[in-house]
């Protein structure tokens, strides 16, 4: 099953209206590297809001089996209780995608679905799903050269230098 259910609620009321987004929606990462996801809640309503609980869904699309998704509990954690004015805003880490295993292909890849719900009361009847990110999530992964490509090039520059010595000069 391609959907990673992180957390579901009982009840989905209407409330406030928060919106987020990722960060850094789009970028280029190699093949070994972990992939942070930070993003930032906006209270778009007009008056000052509390969040007293956090929740994501994620569908990883084109990540699922190259990647392992790790909610970053902790930051969703703190998450709770937090005061924002209108317009006010927060930052988070929604999760780290780890390579597995690594390397991974090179390509470009894209979160497919990534929503959260924000509740603004601890029994959960006053909830606003923010269905989707307002910028989705893309990476490209990059080709790396391999390391005797590397090391040709570096006995190369080696060559060019030791037959320049020898050179006569004009």
């Amino acid at each position: 099953m391609k959907k990673l259910l992180l957390f579901c609620l009982p009840v989905l009321a209407s409330g406030p209206i928060f919106t987020w987004s990722f960060d850094q929606p789009t970028g280029v990462v190699d093949p070994t590297a972990k992939i942070s996801m930070f993003a930032t809640i906006t209270n778009t309503s007009g008056s000052p809001e509390t969040i007293s609980w956090a929740g994501a869904i994620l569908n990883l699309g084109p990540f699922f089996g190259i990647y392992q998704f790790d909610i970053d509990a902790i930051s969703l954690l703190k998450l709770n209780n937090v005061p924002l004015a209108p317009g006010g805003t927060i930052g988070f880490n929604y999760g780290i995608l780890s390579p597995t295993p690594p390397p991974v292909a090179p390509g470009t890849y894209a979160i497919t679905f990534a929503a959260m719900t924000l509740c603004t009361d601890s029994t959960y009847s006053d909830c606003s799903t923010s269905q989707n990110s307002t910028n989705g999530f893309q990476r490209t992964v990059s080709a790396v050269p391999e390391p005797s490509s590397i090391g040709f090039l570096g006995a190369g520059l080696f060559f060019l230098g030791w037959r320049s010595r020898f050179r006569p000069l004009a």
